[in-house]
């Protein structure tokens, strides 16, 4: 059963009891991302996830860690529209972790010797990120698609990391975290009613910010965009096209969701497995709020890129017309059904859909209304029963269009 109330400190709390488990999941989910960043400060979303952890004025970045660390696990992550903090603990231990989390989101102050340090050690994510060849070519995909204000990489740039000061941290989290963006999701064995009482004795006050504005608009139509990299011997093909928005329908989201593991299993077996054209296929959604797009990337070589293109149509076209091998379509039933069913075996797979369900559209009742369907086993085994083959064929007509196309190619190799 989803519960759902606004706390006296202004932020919606989601909240979840699972009578079985035995630990307890708590995120504080920001919406703004490197999306929201203004132009002198890529990167600062990312950085200011890290400088959270640091340090507040009465405790030092080995106190909060130890603490921390004595009563569970506590991590974050960002995305182009979303930073969420979260730890996971026992059930005994929830008030105590979300003292911490509160203390990490609210009260960190950036002590400026430890943002130095912490500086360098985003340059060597940076780094990382940088000598890999999927991350290059989906960076130029979203900035092509999307421009720079939407797409540029969520990590930032060697050069704006390197320019990042406490001041655009500050700028950023009194612009964004406020009651207007922020909400708090806790899922475990714990009483709505206690845990309700602890985050109104434990959150501050939440002040009014400015709402974040839905980013993933139209994107800009391309033909096909190719890019030249000398950096790398993989070359790449890929693929953006609309897909359906989470809150259309809960219905067509679980059809998407089915859809989305057929075509990847069939992709993998007929351009990996029949034509041997890459090592794998990668399906990912780049959602938000109301608009959602599909991304399909491989990475191959030079002399592959144009089969690939031509493979991928033809494959595209035979689902229009003929829909799955019957065979992909049962096996890709059963996997669906399984794995959706699993999740929500654990907190913490309660927790990612309860995130994903209130991010899912710009109308924040949604997920209350009817996305919390999702957390039913039995109405996930029953949705999967009724799919059929005409549903995909629909569905593949209606959203299987309108591709921009892109290519890497690398001059290394030739």
């Amino acid at each position: 059963m989803l519960n759902h109330r606004i706390s006296v400190s202004g932020y919606p709390v989601y909240h979840v009891q699972m009578k079985d488990a035995v630990c307890c999941q708590v995120q504080i989910v920001a919406n703004c991302g490197s999306a929201h960043e203004d132009d002198d400060s890529w990167g600062v979303a990312h950085f200011l996830e890290h400088m959270c952890f640091q340090g507040t004025p009465t405790k030092n970045k080995h106190q909060v860690s130890r603490e921390q660390s004595m009563v569970g696990s506590y991590n974050a992550y960002t995305n182009e529209f979303t930073t969420v903090y979260h730890f996971d603990a026992l059930n005994e231990d929830f008030e105590q972790g979300l003292t911490l989390l509160k203390e990490a989101v609210f009260d960190s102050c950036y002590p400026e010797q430890e943002f130095e340090k912490e500086k360098s050690v985003i340059i060597e994510e940076w780094r990382m990120y940088d000598n890999y060849p999927q991350e290059h070519f989906t960076d130029h995909i979203l900035q092509t698609c999307f421009g720079v204000k939407e797409g540029h990489p969520v990590i930032g740039t060697e050069a704006s990391i390197n320019a990042m000061t406490p001041e655009k941290l500050h700028r950023f989290r009194n612009k964004w975290y406020g009651k207007n963006n922020i909400a708090i999701v806790v899922v475990g064995n714990l009483e709505f009613e206690k845990v309700m009482e602890a985050i109104n004795r434990v959150v501050p006050p939440a002040p009014d910010v400015e709402q974040s504005p839905i980013c993933w608009h139209e994107l800009n139509a391309v033909d096909k965009s190719v890019m030249e990299t000398d950096r790398f011997e993989q070359a790449a093909f890929g693929l953006v096209h609309k897909w359906p928005a989470l809150a259309k329908s809960i219905e067509t989201r679980y059809s998407s969701a089915f859809f989305a593991v057929a075509l990847s299993k069939y992709m993998y077996e007929h351009i990996r497995d029949d034509l041997g054209l890459c090592y794998g296929v990668s399906m990912s959604r780049l959602q938000h709020l109301d608009n959602s797009y599909n991304l399909i990337a491989m990475l191959t070589n030079n002399n592959y890129l144009e089969k690939a293109e031509i493979e991928l149509n033809k494959l595209f076209d035979k689902v229009k017309s003929e829909g799955f091998p019957q065979e992909i379509f049962e096996i890709s039933k059963k996997q669906l059904t399984y794995s959706q069913v699993k999740v929500l075996d654990s907190v913490r797979g309660v927790s990612a859909y309860v995130v994903s369900g209130i991010n899912g559209s710009a109308n924040r009742t949604w997920f209350l209304e009817e996305g919390f369907k999702i957390l039913d086993p039995d109405w996930l085994k029953n949705s999967a029963a009724q799919l059929t083959q005409d549903n995909l064929r629909e569905f593949a007509n209606i959203w299987l269009d309108g591709f921009s196309k892109f290519a890497m190619v690398s001059t290394k190799a030739k």
